[in-house]
C-alpha cells in the first residue's frame, strides 16, 4: 500500500514545509521503539541498514519509510519505505536515491498504515560520488528445520527441486486430511517474510483429497533469492505446514538441474518480455504490434496476453475457477480475461493483484464493475479495457486511507515494470487517488477513460491521478477528470504527456508539478479545465497548473504548455503561460514540446467534446452518464458517499 496524504488540505498550503531539520547525531524514539540508520554516509544508489526494534504487539502494517530531513511525513514526500515484519527487533535494507547533490535522509517509524510517528533515525548524508561503508548483513534467518509447522503435523508440503531458474517450474507436494476446506492454499514467500502483510509472490488452492501436486512458475529474479511453500488455511494466515527451502537462480548463476515435467495441462512460462520501446513514433520496437488498434503514447506497445490463452470470467465471485481474481492474479503466462456475465464483483477490500506478465483483461463482452476493492499492477505488457473500478468507503476502513482505484507499480521485489495501458476504464469513489503510477513504472498510457468523485471524507481525500516515486514515461490522453478536487495530475517525477484532458470542478490548482522524486519533463497540449460548483471561491484565484520550484529536482525540471483553455486563458489570444501559477521560482517554461510518441492531438475544445462523446468503459453505465451530464451542464459537486448519487447500478448488456 502507498503512503500518501490522507485528508486534503487547502491548495496554498499543499506544499507547506514545517519539519525542524535534524542534525546527524538526533534521534527521536517512543518507548519501546528506536531505529538507527547506518552508515550515515553513502552514494547514489547505495544500501542503507536500519536496525529497529518495536514491542511484540506492534502491528504488521507498521511501516519505516525514508524521507528528505526537515520535510514533513504526509503530503506524498515518502521516497521509499518498508512493513516491518512481526518480533521485537529486525535489520531492514534501503536503496537510497540517486542524488546529483549532497541530500541530507532520515528514517521514521510509522503505527499501522497512518502517519503517527514513533522514532525517527539519525540522519545520513547521500552524495553523489564518494566511498559508501557497507551497511551490516542483512540476510534472512534458516528455514525451519522441520518441514512442518503451525497447527497440526497431518499437513505437509515438500517443493522439488532446490535450485531452479528464474521463470523455472517447481512441484509442491502437498499432504492434508481429507476435511480441509475448499479454501485452503499453498502460498509462495521469501524466506524470512511474515505471511501476512502483503508479502505473497503467488499462490494457488488446494483441491479436495488428501495429497497431490501443484505446480508452481518460480519469479524471474535478476538476483539468487530463497523462498519457501506455506500451507495456509480457509483463504485465511493461519500456517499449517511450511516446505524446504528453494533457491531460485539469477540469470548469470542458473543451475543446470532440470525441473520436472510439468503435467499435460500446465500452461508453459511466458517467454521473456521485449525491452521497452524507445520510439518517438506511433511503431514498436522489433517489429511488436501495438497493443490494439488506437492505442496511443509511451505504453502503445504493451502486449498484454496475445497470444497465449482466452479465460472466460464466468461468474462475479470474488475468488476460485472463473472468477476475475483467478485469471488475473493466479494464473500465469499470456492470457485474456474475458468477461462473460454482468454484475458486480465484490472485492472483500483487498485489490486484485496482478504480478504474471502478458495479460490483458477485456471487460468488453459483458460489463463488471470492482467494489471493495480496486487493482494493482505489479507486472510488465499489461492491458486493461472496458473496466469499471469503484471501490467505495469500505477500502478506507478496512485498509486505511491508501486505497486506490487502480495502481501501476515496480514488483515486489522493487524491480521496474513497464508496457501497461490502461484504455477506456472508469474510476470513481476511491479513498485516495483514483488513478496512481509508481516506483519505477515505464512506458505506461492511460487513455480514453473517465476519473471521477473521489471521496472526500475523514480520512480521504478525493483525488485524481498520481504519477511519482519514480515513475518513468506516462502518456495520459483524452481522459476526462471530474469532481475531484485536486490531483490531475500531481507529478513528482518522470517523462509526462498530458495531452487533450478535461478536467471539471476540480478546486484551486487541479494540476501540480512538483518535481520531488526526480525530474519532471512534461507537455500540457490541449487540455481543457472548466470550473464547478465546488470550488472555494479563494482557491479560484490560482491558475490550473501549479509548478513548485522549491523541490529537490525543480531546477532540472521542465514544462511545455500550447493551446491550453482553463481558467485565466479562456481564449487562444493570451499567453500560453498565463495557465500556470510558478510558486516559490516555478519550473522552467519550455519553449518546445518534449519529443515524446507521437499521438492524434487537437484542439482544446475539440478534445471537450471528443472526451465527453468517448471516455470511460462502453457501454457507459449510469454513473459516468450522470457525471459526463454534469460537466456539460455545470451541475454535480465532490462527494463524501456513493450513496449521494444512488450507490453502485446494477449492469447489463455486452459488447459497445
Amino acid at each position: 500500500m502507498i503512503k500518501l496524504l490522507t485528508s486534503a488540505i487547502l491548495i496554498p498550503l499543499f506544499f507547506t514545509l514545517n519539519s525542524p531539520l535534524l542534525t546527524s547525531a538526533q534521534t527521536v524514539s517512543t518507548a519501546g521503539f528506536s531505529i538507527m540508520a547506518t552508515p550515515t554516509a553513502s552514494i547514489s544508489g547505495g544500501a542503507v541498514a536500519v536496525t529497529w526494534t518495536a514491542p511484540s504487539t506492534h502491528s504488521s502494517q507498521d511501516w519505516i519509510g525514508l524521507f528528505l530531513a526537515g520535510y514533513p511525513s504526509a503530503g506524498n514526500t515518502v521516497v521509499a519505505y518498508k512493513y516491518v515484519p512481526s518480533g521485537t527487533s529486525g535489520i531492514l535494507s534501503f536503496t537510497v536515491p540517486n542524488v546529483t547533490t549532497a541530500q541530507n535522509y532520515e528514517f521514521r517509524y510509522f503505527l499501522s498504515n497512518t502517519f503517527t510517528t514513533t522514532a525517527t533515525s539519525n540522519v545520513i548524508t547521500v552524495s553523489k560520488t564518494g566511498t559508501a561503508t557497507p551497511p551490516p548483513s542483512t540476510t534472512p534467518p534458516p528455514p525451519p528445520s522441520s518441514s512442518t509447522s503451525g497447527t497440526s503435523t497431518s499437513y505437509s508440503i515438500l517443493a522439488s527441486p532446490v535450485t531452479i531458474p528464474p521463470g523455472g517450474l517447481t512441484s509442491v507436494v502437498w499432504r492434508a486430511p481429507s476435511t480441509h476446506t475448499a479454501k485452503d492454499w499453498v502460498g509462495l514467500f521469501l524466506v524470512g517474510k511474515p505471511t501476512a502483510g502483503n508479502n505473497i509472490v503467488t499462490y494457488r488452492y488446494v483441491p479436495s483429497g488428501t495429497s497431490g501436486v501443484l505446480t508452481f512458475t518460480a519469479p524471474n529474479t535478476t538476483v539468487s533469492q530463497t523462498y519457501e511453500f506455506r500451507y495456509l488455511l480457509n483463504d485465511g494466515f493461519t500456517e499449517a505446514a511450511r516446505s524446504n527451502a528453494v533457491t531460485v537462480t539469477s540469470s548469470a548463476t542458473s543451475s543446470a538441474t532440470s525441473p520436472p515435467p510439468p503435467p499435460p495441462s500446465t500452461t508453459p512460462p511466458p517467454p521473456p518480455p521485449p525491452p521497452p520501446a524507445t520510439s518517438t513514433g506511433g511503431s514498436c520496437a522489433n517489429g511488436a504490434p501495438l497493443a490494439f488498434e488506437g492505442a496511443e503514447g509511451f505504453g502503445r506497445c504493451a502486449q498484454g496476453g496475445r497470444g497465449g490463452r482466452t479465460i472466460d470470467v464466468t461468474n462475479l465471485n470474488n475468488n476460485g475457477p472463473g472468477s476475475l481474481r483467478q485469471c488475473a492474479e493466479v494464473e500465469t503466462g499470456p492470457r485474456i480475461c474475458r468477461t462473460t456475465v454482468p454484475g458486480i464483483i465484490s472485492l472483500g477490500t483487498w485489490d486484485i493483484l496482478v504480478r504474471n506478465d502478458y495479460l490483458t483483461i477485456d471487460g468488453s463482452a459483458a460489463p463488471v464493475t470492482l467494489k471493495d476493492g480496486g487493482i494493482t499492477v505489479r507486472a510488465s505488457h499489461v492491458i486493461i479495457r472496458h473496466l469499471r473500478v469503484r471501490p467505495g468507503p469500505a477500502s478506507l476502513q478496512q485498509r486505511g486511507s491508501n486505497a486506490n482505484g487502480i495502481t501501476l507499480m515496480s514488483r515486489e521485489n522493487g524491480t521496474g515494470t513497464t508496457d501497461i495501458i490502461v484504455d477506456h476504464c472508469s474510476v470513481s469513489w476511491g479513498t485516495d487517488d483514483l488513478m496512481a503510477v509508481f516506483y519505477g513504472t515505464d512506458n505506461v498510457t492511460i487513455q480514453d477513460s473517465i476519473m471521477s468523485e473521489g471521496l472526500s471524507c475523514e480520512g480521504c481525500g478525493s483525488r485524481g491521478l498520481l504519477i511519482g516515486n519514480n515513475a518513468k514515461r506516462v502518456s495520459v490522453l483524452r481522459t476526462l477528470n471530474a469532481h475531484n478536487f485536486i490531483r490531475f495530475p500531481n507529478a513528482s517525477s518522470g517523462d509526462i504527456d498530458f495531452v487533450n484532458n478535461v478536467d471539471y470542478n476540480g478546486n484551486g490548482s487541479s494540476a501540480q508539478v512538483v518535481p520531488f522524486h526526480s525530474p519532471v519533463h512534461i507537455n500540457f497540449v490541449g487540455n481543457y479545465w472548466k470550473d464547478g460548483p465546488s470550488a472555494v471561491p479563494f482557491n479560484l484565484g490560482y491558475k490550473v497548473i501549479r509548478t513548485v520550484g522549491s523541490f529537490a529536482y525543480s531546477p532540472q525540471s521542465g514544462i511545455y504548455v500550447k493551446d491550453n483553455v482553463g481558467r485565466s486563458r479562456w481564449t487562444g489570444t493570451a499567453p500560453e503561460t498565463d495557465i500556470i501559477w510558478s510558486d516559490n521560482g516555478g519550473v522552467a517554461v519550455q519553449a518546445v514540446r518534449y519529443p515524446y510518441p507521437q499521438m492524434t492531438t487537437t484542439s482544446a475544445l475539440q478534445a471537450y467534446e471528443d472526451v465527453l462523446s468517448r471516455s470511460g468503459a462502453q457501454p457507459r453505465d449510469s454513473v459516468d452518464a450522470r457525471v459526463v451530464a454534469d460537466v456539460r451542464n455545470g451541475t454535480g459537486a465532490i462527494i463524501s458517499s456513493p450513496l449521494q448519487v444512488g450507490g453502485w447500478p446494477s449492469l447489463s448488456g455486452g459488447t459497445p
